[in-house]
C-alpha cells in the first residue's frame, strides 16, 4: 500500500478529508488558514467544462474571485463573513468557518475565459466554461490513391 494513493477516492484530497473527519479539522500549525477547502464537482460536455462548488455563507458577489490560468487551472477563492455574533455567551462548539477559503484544480480540458459564466444560488457556485477548439474538426482527412 502506497503512502500517498494516486487518484480518485484514494487521492490526497481523500486522505485530507479522512484526516479532517478523524481529527475534527485541526488547523494547520504554520498557517492562519483552516484545512477546510472548497468542495468542487467537475464534469464536461462536448463543448463545456462545468464546475459546481459548495460555497455556503457568501453574502456579496464581490467576495468571490474566479481565475482561469493557462487554460487548464481553475482558482476559486472566497471570503466568508461571520455568521452570528455572540455577546457574553459561552461557546461550547464552533465548527462553521469564517474567513478566506481557496481552491485550485486542474481542469479536464483547456477552456476559454471569453464566454465563461458564473452563477451563485443557494450556496452553490456554478461555473460554465467553453472548451478551447469548440467546433474544430479533430479528424484529418487522408487522400488515398
Amino acid at each position: 500500500m502506497a503512502l500517498f494513493p494516486e487518484s480518485g477516492k484514494k487521492g490526497l484530497d481523500y486522505v485530507k478529508k479522512e484526516f479532517d473527519q478523524y481529527f475534527g479539522g485541526f488547523p494547520f500549525p504554520f498557517s492562519n488558514e483552516n484545512f477546510e477547502s472548497i468542495l468542487i464537482d467537475v464534469h464536461e460536455t462536448n463543448s463545456q467544462v462545468i464546475a459546481e462548488c459548495d460555497l455556503p455563507g457568501i453574502k456579496n458577489k464581490e467576495d468571490i474571485h474566479i481565475d482561469i490560468r493557462d487554460a487548464r487551472q481553475l482558482k476559486i477563492s472566497a471570503v466568508k463573513e461571520s455568521v452570528t455574533e455572540t455577546h457574553n455567551a459561552h461557546i461550547d462548539r464552533q465548527e462553521r468557518s469564517v474567513g478566506r477559503v481557496e481552491r485550485m484544480i486542474t481542469l479536464p480540458a483547456e477552456v476559454e475565459i471569453e464566454g465563461t459564466t458564473a452563477h451563485y444560488k443557494n450556496g452553490v457556485l456554478t461555473i460554465t466554461m467553453p472548451k478551447v477548439n469548440e467546433g474544430i474538426q479533430s479528424r484529418i482527412d487522408v487522400d488515398f490513391e
